[in-house]
């Protein structure tokens, strides 16, 4: 939380909400599904209580299109925005290029990538094997430590370069207090993924944004609802 109030325009104000549920861990498709359920109730909720813009604080944008269909209020996905940032800062026609944390991420982001029709616009996806967060199944079985995760991310983005991106597209939102340093060292812009969705939820709140209803409708039936109170126990079928 602190680095994204950090890195906030003044008023902005950031609340962090924590999942109520799902895989404690998102290395698979299967994971993020699970997980992507409870990304759209969590948005609701907060939709529901007064919350002006939803950031997605994670790069596969898990309910990123359920939620703009469900919800009025602006969303933003981390990867769409960074994506969109980089783009915006070296233009159509150049290249930008990702770090992934491991194969898994990097084969998980391409898709996304994919998914979006930004694939002619991505030179590389490298990947730096070193997770910021630390996950329990790599606990004991990486010789990786935190010391060397500058490192690796420096070699990652170097490999980057070498294939010809202009920008580099950070591939989780674990990683922030490493942008500046590797900018410096690289010498092309290093975008933070969540930070750029954050500026996107700043900016579309500044101008009023409201959901556009013909790309994404609202949904005829909100389950969203129905499943909330399946999980307090009020509704055992439906």
């Amino acid at each position: 939380m602190h680095a994204y109030q950090s890195a906030a325009t003044e008023g902005t104000v950031i609340e962090v909400r924590l999942l109520q549920g799902g895989p404690p861990l998102t290395d698979r498709e299967y994971e993020i599904f699970w997980a992507t359920v409870f990304v759209i109730l969590e948005g609701e909720a907060a939709a529901a209580e007064g919350v002006d813009g939803i950031v997605i604080d994670c790069t596969t944008d898990p309910g990123y299109v359920e939620l703009m269909e469900s919800l009025s209020i602006p969303v933003a996905g981390a990867l769409r925005s960074g994506i969109d940032k980089a783009i915006d800062l070296i233009g159509n026609t150049a290249k930008f290029g990702m770090i992934a944390l491991d194969a898994n991420w990097k084969r998980m982001i391409a898709r996304q990538i994919h998914l979006l029709g930004k694939a002619n616009s991505l030179s590389s996806i490298e990947v730096s094997g070193t997770h910021v967060y630390q996950p329990d199944h790599l606990k004991g079985l990486s010789s990786i430590e935190s010391d060397d995760i500058f490192a690796h991310l420096l070699d990652a983005g170097r490999s980057a370069r070498n294939q010809g991106c202009e920008a580099i597209v950070l591939g989780s939102t674990t990683i922030i207090a490493e942008v500046e340093p590797l900018q410096e060292a690289l010498g092309v812009p290093v975008i933070a993924p969540g930070i750029a969705a954050l500026r996107e939820i700043e900016a579309a709140i500044k101008k009023g944004y409201h959901t556009d209803r013909v790309s994404f409708p609202e949904p005829i039936y909100r389950y969203g609802r129905v499943m909330q109170k399946w999980l307090s126990g009020g509704v055992r079928s439906q």
